[in-house]
């Protein structure tokens, strides 16, 4: 008989201790009592859930949520209720941490003592609930932690809770589904608040079949995505208005995002005055709780999974910055750099075929530049270079996906990407790539991280011999040196090539390019770095200060290409230019002797004119 029962009719035995102290039932049998039962969040995940059942499938769900919505303890309830009625089943719920493990098992052994179940108990312990024979259903907590999570188990209802702040989340989460047999009759919840883009709750959520697209399609297998926003539950997120409430005294980057919310709620049903009442809770919670930070109630209240992802974690990358580089994307085409000793720079670009089927035709490899712009014949641009050292995303998993160099080219004129590379190549290779881009573009100023390997990609920008024109040339004239102290300097400081990145120079490089791409106090974004790649703007929002405070790419995350924007940027800094930006009054120079760059030949300044071997340049002095 149980076997056949309704998903929510499980549940209808249970009782919990609500926010207010007192035991109650989930399903109240008395009209308004002080319970407020099941709220319509639980409710809606009941549905979620009896339409897989419904529809044959087995119950795989992933829920994004706001915090204290109760979900944690009312699946571990569920999956209580799923083991006591039905034998022969095993359910085990993991947390992040021992004391949310021990909080769930509190709550399940209360409902379990409220029960009258005579049957006998083989194990009642700290951690387990296992019923004698004939029954022999079990109910067992666990710790999230190890790598290879009840590998060894067969699990018929497995709750996974805070998944965003596991460690070792792949692998954790790989081993523990595989004890899941894919049978109607079984159940995998993962649920979890966001902790930031990129980690394995990130990606799985983005796999997952949204629960609207579920409903219109009918398609119900596989596992759902199901988003609960604060606004979604006004019985437990609002408060009454004192009388005579002003709502214009709060800071203005409160109030500015109320409008949207209004809107939002409105389309979920509520009336004004319950509108009104969430808002003076949201900005109570901001002021009391948040410590008056917007973006630290946006991470844990969010209104839509979006906001969940963009402003959780800590992010060393202002959300502002971030959400104003995804607004300048632009596309790019595929291109390859090719030496070409008759051209002025003696590298030529070619571009990808645009037709489809002549582009799956050529080698993947064949074009690696996002080009945004070719160079234009008065702009300086300065390049940047990471160069991978071969570490995996995630130093626990010896598995997970390993790093990539990347070439950034930057217009500093416009203050935009011209063009970008981003794979995985020999170190040396790197560095012709990083010639032909420096040589291409109006040779630039240009260096790679000297850091470990990429010493290797220096040796092509030093020693590498080309032709211009019919002439021959070997290595490269602008060239970044990094500089010491005037009491430090010894003979063999000149071979300082190439910029690397120390536990002193990495926060420089974060906040000079914070300061690049910020805004000004009037949220003018003039003069600022634009940006217009999309794997940019991806790593930036998956870089986050570790409990250090070293701002580092989240695990199972990437940082080569934001670190060779950096690099980019710093060049910008603090190298000299041949031509300003066009509100200064046009070109302009400033002396190629200085700390901080290499010039091998010999650029200097003589009757206004710029001398160089490669290339002469008339310029105003």
């Amino acid at each position: 008989k149980a076997k056949h029962k309704k998903v929510s009719e499980l549940v209808e035995v249970l009782q919990l201790v609500d926010k207010r102290g007192n035991l109650v039932e989930l399903f109240p049998t008395t009209p308004k009592v002080s319970a407020r039962g099941i709220v319509r969040c639980q409710k809606r995940l009941l549905k979620v859930m009896q339409a897989q059942k419904d529809h044959g499938c087995p119950i795989r769900i992933i829920i994004l949520k706001a915090r204290q919505l109760g979900m944690s303890t009312f699946i571990g309830l569920l999956f209580y209720a799923m083991v006591h009625e039905h034998p022969n089943r095993r359910a085990v719920v993991c947390a992040q941490d021992q004391d949310a493990t021990k909080g769930l098992y509190r709550r399940v052994k209360r409902a379990h003592e409220e029960i009258e179940d005579t049957r006998p108990m083989e194990n009642l312990s700290g951690t387990e609930l296992c019923w004698k024979l004939p029954h022999s259903s079990d109910y067992r907590v666990m710790t999230a932690g190890k790598k290879d999570l009840g590998r060894s188990d067969t699990i018929n209802y497995l709750h996974m809770s805070e998944v965003g702040f596991w460690p070792n989340q792949s692998r954790s989460l790989l081993a523990a589904m595989q004890t899941v047999p894919d049978q109607p009759d079984t159940a995998i919840v993962i649920e979890s608040t966001a902790n930031g883009q990129g980690d394995e709750f990130h990606k799985r959520w983005g796999n997952s079949t949204p629960l609207a697209l579920a409903e219109e399609t009918g398609i119900w297998d596989g596992f759902i995505g199901v988003f609960f926003s604060w606004l979604e539950n006004p019985e437990e997120y609002t408060l009454s208005i004192p009388e005579h409430f002003d709502w214009g005294a709060v800071p203005n980057e409160i109030k500015e995002g109320e409008a949207r919310l209004r809107e939002m709620s409105a389309e979920l049903g509520w009336n004004e005055d319950t509108i009104d009442r969430q808002m003076y809770w949201r900005r109570r919670k901001i002021i009391d709780a948040c410590g008056g930070s917007v973006d630290s109630f946006r991470q844990e209240y969010p209104s839509t999974p979006e906001e969940a992802f963009l402003l959780s974690g800590r992010r060393a990358i202002p959300a502002q910055i971030t959400e104003h580089h995804r607004e300048s994307l632009r596309p790019y085409r595929l291109a390859k750099l090719v030496w070409d000793e008759w051209t002025d720079d003696g590298v030529a670009m070619v571009y990808a075929p645009t037709d489809a089927d002549e582009l799956a035709r050529v080698s993947e490899g064949d074009y690696n530049w996002h080009v945004w712009e070719p160079p234009h014949k008065k702009h300086d641009y300065a390049i940047g270079g990471d160069v991978a050292e071969y570490k995996v995303s995630d130093p626990s998993d010896e598995m997970s996906d390993p790093d990539k160099s990347c070439i950034a080219v930057l217009n500093r004129v416009t203050m935009t990407p011209a063009a970008q590379w981003h794979g995985r190549i020999m170190p040396d290779d790197l560095g012709r790539e990083l010639l032909k881009a420096a040589l291409f573009y109006n040779r630039g100023w240009a260096t790679p991280e000297a850091n470990a390997v990429g010493q290797a990609t220096l040796i092509p920008m030093l020693k590498h011999e080309y032709s211009i024109c019919g002439s021959r040339h070997r290595g490269y004239n602008r060239l970044y040196q990094r500089k010491r102290a005037p009491d430090k300097i010894r003979e063999s400081d000149s071979q300082l090539y190439g910029f690397k990145t120390t536990s002193l120079t990495r926060p420089l490089l974060l906040f000079s390019w914070i300061a690049y791409s910020s805004w000004d106090l009037e949220r003018r974004w003039d003069g600022k770095f634009v940006c217009v790649s999309e794997e940019l703007v991806d790593e930036e929002e998956k870089f986050v200060f570790d409990k250090m405070g070293k701002p580092v790419h989240k695990i199972n995350c990437h940082d080569d290409v934001l670190f060779a924007w950096m690099i980019a940027m710093m060049l910008h800094d603090s190298q000299p230019r041949t031509f300003s930006s066009p509100e200064r009054g046009g070109p302009s120079i400033r002396p190629a002797i200085y700390d901080g760059g290499r010039d091998v030949d010999g650029m200097r300044m003589l009757d206004g004119t710029y001398i160089g071997k490669a290339r002469v340049m008339e310029v105003t002095s």
